[in-house]
């Protein structure tokens, strides 16, 4: 949320999603050749959270919303290794309309689904006959309000002392974490980069640039 027009801090600021899956179900069925079908469906929820002395109380929690459920089928091969799985479920995810969140979150939850249906493909392998492998899980996006003035304190800096940039092949020097496809970062003015969520638990602690020290208060008008 944005702060009030007259300068005031928001009573709730937006905080990083957070991506979570179920536990999935996994069948058998017998068939004519091997294939995997991945049944998803994707929910979004909203939880509101007052964190007073560093501790977190859930004010409420919107009903979770189902805005997608979709169904891929797939070759066996296409999980015949742990990055090869992770591509293609990277594929997937980025075919979601509306499902939009951070290549973190994207990075890490490509690999745990194709991790978890590769053991299921794996598994299948006690079948003598050729076995349609069908996956059925849920991803659900948490958006976090959180009620927090020191962390929106942060956001109101960043807004006026940092400019959004697409960048290729760089790594944020907080995290050490590099994406060879365009990745969101927050450019400071003494040019340096990062992604948001790294930023922005480091200046809960220090107003300086991570990597030059320059303090970015100076900057603000």
């Amino acid at each position: 949320m944005d702060a009030a027009a007259d300068g005031s801090l928001p009573y709730y600021h937006y905080e990083c999603p957070c991506l979570t899956m179920s536990d999935p179900i996994v069948k058998y069925e017998m068939a004519s050749c091997d294939s995997i079908v991945i049944n998803l469906t994707f929910m979004k929820q909203v939880q509101y959270i007052t964190r007073q002395m560093e501790t977190s109380v859930f004010d409420r929690v919107d009903p979770p919303e189902i805005f997608k459920q979709a169904c891929y089928h797939k070759d066996v091969t296409e999980f015949a290794s742990e990055e090869a799985a992770k591509r293609a479920c990277l594929d997937i995810l980025r075919e979601v309309d509306g499902f939009s969140s951070s290549p973190h979150m994207f990075d890490g939850l490509s690999r745990e689904i194709g991790s978890s249906v590769r053991a299921a493909a794996e598994a299948k392998k006690a079948y003598k006959d050729p076995v349609v492998v069908r996956f059925s899980a849920r991803i659900t996006l948490y958006n976090r309000m959180i009620h927090d003035d020191k962390v929106a304190r942060v956001q109101l800096l960043l807004r006026a002392a940092a400019v959004p940039k697409r960048l290729s092949g760089e790594s944020c020097p907080i995290c050490l974490h590099k994406f060879d496809e365009e990745v969101d970062f927050l450019e400071l003015r003494c040019s340096h980069a990062f992604h948001h969520s790294c930023i922005l638990r480091w200046l809960r602690r220090s107003t300086t640039c991570p990597t030059c020290y320059h303090d970015i208060t100076k900057d603000l008008p």
